[in-house]
């Protein structure tokens, strides 16, 4: 693992568009597993990738599945 596959709590949470303090409590929520190296809290850039794997919804079959723009 190298440093470019970690990430900050700052970059993680936009790669997962959502703010730093919802990522905060879905780590304090263990939702999202973390590395910590000493006092720092970093993210695997897998782990990051995994979550939208899990957690993506298609086109047919969100909630807007079927509708035209």
């Amino acid at each position: 693992m190298t440093t470019t596959d970690l990430l900050t709590i700052p970059e993680a949470a936009a790669c997962l568009h959502v703010s730093p303090r919802t990522l905060q409590r879905w780590l304090a929520n263990g939702l999202i597993p973390t590395v910590r190296p000493g006092r720092r809290v970093l993210i695997t850039r897998a782990t990051v990738d995994a979550y939208l794997t899990a957690t993506a919804r298609s086109a047919t079959t969100g909630p807007l599945a079927g509708r035209r723009a």
